[in-house]
């Protein structure tokens, strides 16, 4: 696959312009980009898997799972450039990416579909592996350009090199082994000064074998707390999008947007709530009680 030839034989200065091309020419200018963690089995902080939680309403829904939970992210065309800028610019060596036969079918505008029921994701670092597991579907354009790609992931898991942490793990064994002996061979028991020391010994020890185990400064679910922040912006302004449209509409600066929007958020709310009241009061009343309908709905508006 092209797509996979030139991501991984990428200029060395991991230049913009470069992944400005790359997007062009593999993605269409609707495309977007999605990872779908609604399955994931195995995420220890639930904070990781975006900026906030969305709504219902909000959440786009995985055309693989039909989740419509919220959990996971979405790029879009022109967010795209930068995040793999990023992913390759904070430690990513390589990406790979493994399928089996794919189901292809088109819809009747003419896109073309690939579905993959199993697709391995392993994401190359210099001293960790992070290979994902799930299912793949890439919806191609009629000019055979990517408009959607996603992947719903179930787990992940990391992997370090033996050489990583095998040190680590020898010294924590001869520091047991040693308080082991200590305490066999002491007839008179250990005091407390020899006691202390070998805790000091293991201690630092297991502080070493957790710094090897952190270098790459990864969360709960294997990304890199850069490339998630750049997922989450688009996020944020995207929540923000009424607000930046009244500001334009209305021409003021953002404190005095902020504001106004709030006081007319709220009244907003108000007359939806009185329509709905008055909905509900109709289907309840007979017709011969316009008058009192009237005066409760007067008593309402003044409260």
């Amino acid at each position: 696959m092209q797509y996979i030839y030139h991501q991984r034989h990428r200029p060395q200065e991991d230049s913009i312009l470069y992944w400005r091309k790359f997007v062009v020419q593999y993605f269409a200018q609707r495309a977007r980009k999605r990872w779908c963690l609604a399955m994931y089995d195995n995420v220890g902080n639930q904070a990781a898997l975006g900026a906030f939680p969305r709504s219902s309403t909000e959440a786009w829904q995985c055309g693989i799972c039909g989740s419509k939970s919220g959990k996971g992210f979405e790029a879009t065309f022109e967010v795209l450039p930068r995040l793999n800028q990023i992913k390759f610019d904070r430690g990513v060596i390589d990406e790979l990416l493994f399928v089996d036969l794919p189901n292809e079918y088109r819809l009747p505008s003419g896109v073309m579909v690939l579905e993959y029921a199993k697709a391995v994701q392993e994401t190359v670092y210099d001293q960790l592996r992070v290979v994902r597991e799930g299912q793949l579907r890439i919806i191609f354009s009629q000019e055979l350009k990517i408009l959607l790609w996603e992947f719903c992931a179930r787990r992940h898991e990391e992997f370090f090199p033996r050489r990583l942490v095998a040190p680590q793990v020898n010294q924590l064994l001869q520091v047991a082994q040693k308080v082991q002996n200590t305490v066999t061979e002491s007839s008179a028991g250990v005091s407390a000064q020899e006691m202390q020391a070998n805790c000091n010994m293991f201690v630092t020890a297991g502080r070493q074998l957790a710094r090897s185990l952190e270098l790459q400064s990864l969360n709960d679910l294997g990304f890199s707390k850069r490339y998630v922040r750049c997922l989450q912006a688009p996020e944020v302004v995207s929540s923000m999008k009424d607000l930046i449209e009244f500001s334009q509409e209305h021409k003021t600066g953002p404190i005095e947007s902020l504001k106004n929007y709030a006081q007319q958020a709220a009244a907003k709310l108000q007359s939806q709530k009185m329509q709905e009241m008055e909905q509900l009061v109709n289907a309840q009343c007979l017709p011969g009680d316009q008058s009192t309908l009237n005066k409760f709905l007067e008593c309402c508006r003044t409260e």
